[in-house]
């Protein structure tokens, strides 16, 4: 024993085993050492992902209110009855269990070489039918597969799968009849929706039955049991009190899922499940979206392997949107809207001084609750057959008619074509070009001697024809670039044209592949031919010509108080002298009391106005009137004379060729309703604001 010892060979090998077993050892501390202390916040990070999920949650968005606080929208409750999956996890396991049963009972009897027949005395008839070239499968109860070849029974099988999806069914269907049964409702669920649910938002509660009347919410809080799966959820969704008052300037939201760009909530390394908030689709919604959106809540579960919650780790509450304050007066608003009721126009009206917008209306529009919480393709259809999408103050282009004339006399006084005791014998036609094309005035007597003011405020055709062809298209267009015409004013609403068109003898080669002829520049000095122009752009340049500046940036936005004295629009002075300026107002202000504006006409308050009646052709392939001509009719004015402080622009389009619309007498009583209210207004709060 002793020799067995002492041999040198047993030693070496004992040694040589000991020291592989030491670097073995040394390998595996050093492992677990690396895992545990160097790639301890790796390995901690993958089990959280393997065992934690987050839920975002939106927040409420922020209300939007008038110029005076009025609320224009805000949010109201909106709530479904929705159940909680985790909550009925036994169930699933049960009703599992017994379909297998079941199944296994209808299968035992099968035997392979079983005939049809013998198979039907069993199984009955059968649910589908699928034929292949050596065989042919019959489905019973659902889910039992017989296949046959050569007539007989050549096996049997059963999806697992799909028993799993239809036990989870049964269980919800059941406490779904339970709901109906109490709400008198008979509401259904599709496989599809809940696998699609079941597998990608398993954390979140599955909606039974959504948008719950004030009735129901009443019965299911009476009679559903306090431990049921079955809960009220409840959530904010958009509330219009003024239903469809500027419903194209405040837009509309749409459903989606909360985002969390800036990783304000923990966990964003976590499989994550997503609340459906809402976001801006159109009008301030759209433009004042990262404003109103507010920052969402959320909440950290711990989930088992099946990814069922079972317990809350950390919560975040969501916080509210800011809200906003805009230019509008509802009170206008609404009028503005009530006096083109049933027509296609547009109404813009804006505060002289600080370019706020007043009122901001189109016609044809929609009524914003019928959009909320989501659009039924029935509304949206009905919508898009009446033109109710356009917002024709912001989008619509029309030629300016008669008004584009206080923009061609601006041209003429700056080249010196037109002063004060500037005579035209107004013949009821003017001769123009070498080819001595006939321009007709409206009126066809002729106004006979006529100057500048009576030029205004009659809407003679034959002077402007006369001054804007001797002024020439490149002065006349140069200026209407200097007032912003010719491209989109700014506003803080989402897609404002940029189609508007200011014409000159470039754009007509370049374009048409014509040069440019003295009728072209006849028609563009009453406001015809190709020019193009948006209500918004007009009542902007109504507004510039009133405070003698060539531009004005409008907003939509209330401006407060201690910021209206430095209000700085980007423009310069227009460039009249005085007296200039005198004749354009008072020509305008003539109009009011004795020419084509006779219609707006208020005692006691100086009104400087301009009409115009335009022609277009509808252009619209499915209007039964295609190609046809059709009347514009146009309104632009600021009052008072002395101290403007409010601009207004009308366009009213015709539908139909026989419709007799002219901006006297259509669109001008609709500006006097306006002017009204808005100096009504102005007296009585000038009166509560006396001590």
């Amino acid at each position: 024993m002793s020799a067995v010892k002492k041999d040198p060979s047993f030693i070496w090998r004992i040694a040589t085993l000991t020291g592989i077993c030491g670097i073995f050892f040394t390998i595996l501390f050093a492992c677990l050492g690396l895992r545990q202390f160097v790639e301890r916040k790796e390995y901690r990070e993958k089990e959280e992902r393997q065992t934690k999920r987050r839920i975002l949650q939106p927040a409420p968005r922020g209300e939007i209110h008038d110029r005076d606080g009025r609320l224009l929208v805000g949010n109201q409750s909106r709530h479904s009855a929705v159940i909680y999956l985790e909550q009925i996890r036994k169930e699933f396991r049960s009703q599992y269990l017994e379909d297998v049963r079941d199944i296994r009972a209808l299968r035992e009897p099968i035997r392979k070489g079983m005939t049809h027949a013998q198979v039907k005395e069993h199984l009955g008839l059968f649910d589908r039918h699928h034929e292949d070239e050596s065989s042919v499968t019959l489905t019973y109860n659902k889910y039992l597969k017989v296949v046959f070849e050569n007539s007989v029974v050549a096996r049997t099988s059963v999806s697992s799968s799909d028993l799993q999806w239809e036990a989870r069914l049964k269980v919800v269907r059941r406490y779904l009849e339970q709901v109906n049964k109490i709400i008198g409702r008979s509401e259904t669920i599709s496989r599809k929706k809940f696998e699609r649910h079941f597998n990608r938002k398993l954390l979140l509660p599955f909606t039974l039955v959504p948008k719950l009347t004030a009735e129901e919410y009443a019965r299911l809080l009476d009679q559903l049991p306090l431990d049921s799966p079955v809960q009220i959820f409840t959530d904010s969704t958009r509330f219009y009190p003024y239903h469809s008052a500027a419903s194209h300037t405040l837009g509309y939201v749409v459903f989606s899922e909360v985002d969390d760009e800036a990783e304000e909530i923990e966990g964003h390394n976590l499989k994550t499940f997503r609340l459906k908030g809402k976001q801006g689709k159109t009008g301030l919604e759209l433009s004042f979206n990262d404003q109103l959106d507010g920052t969402p809540g959320g909440e950290i579960w711990r989930v088992d392997p099946m990814g069922f919650q079972f317990e809350l780790e950390k919560k975040q509450l969501p916080t509210f949107g800011q809200s906003m304050q805009t230019s509008l007066d509802i009170d206008l608003q609404m009028l503005a809207e009530e006096q083109i009721t049933h027509k296609k126009a547009a109404v813009v009206a804006l505060d002289v001084k600080t370019g706020e917008v007043l009122a901001l209306a189109s016609k044809p529009d929609y009524n914003l609750n019928d959009l909320t919480p989501y659009i039924s393709t029935k509304v949206y259809r009905r919508i898009e057959s009446e033109g109710g999408w356009l917002p024709r103050a912001t989008q619509g282009l029309y030629p300016p008619g008669s008004t584009f004339k206080i923009l061609t006399t601006i041209a003429a006084m700056r080249q010196g074509q037109v002063h004060n005791e500037t005579d035209f014998e107004c013949k009821g036609v003017e001769l123009i070009g070498i080819n001595r094309e006939e321009f007709r005035c409206h009126n066809p007597r002729g106004h006979l001697a006529i100057k500048i003011q009576r030029a205004l405020a009659l809407s003679c055709n034959t002077y402007f024809y006369h001054y804007g062809v001797r002024t020439g298209i490149d002065h006349i267009s140069t200026e209407a670039r200097r007032f912003g015409l010719h491209t989109s004013t700014g506003i803080e609403l989402p897609h404002e044209t940029r189609r508007m068109l200011i014409p000159d003898k470039e754009w007509k080669k370049v374009r048409i592949g014509e040069p440019w002829r003295p009728g072209d520049t006849a028609n563009s000095a009453i406001g015809q031919g190709y020019i193009l122009v948006t209500p918004l752009q007009m009542a902007c340049f109504t507004a510039s010509v009133a405070r003698g500046e060539t531009l004005t940036k409008p907003t939509i936005l209330r401006v407060p108080d201690t910021q209206r004295s430095n209000i700085n629009h980007g423009g310069e002075p227009i460039g009249l002298s005085k007296e200039q300026t005198q004749q354009i107002f008072q020509g305008m202000e003539k109009a009011v009391q004795f020419g084509t504006a006779q219609l707006c006409k208020i005692p006691g308050i100086r009104i400087a106005a301009k009409t115009g009646t335009a022609q277009v052709k509808d252009s619209d392939r499915n209007s039964p009137t295609f190609g046809q001509k059709l009347t514009l009719a146009w309104f632009i004015g600021f009052a008072p004379v002395e101290k403007p402080s409010i601009a207004i622009a009308i366009c009213v389009e015709g539908t139909d060729p026989n419709d007799n619309y002219q901006g006297g007498t259509t669109a001008a009583p609709i500006a006097r309703n306006l002017f009204w209210t808005y100096f009504a207004k102005k007296s009585q709060q000038q009166l509560t604001q006396t001590p």
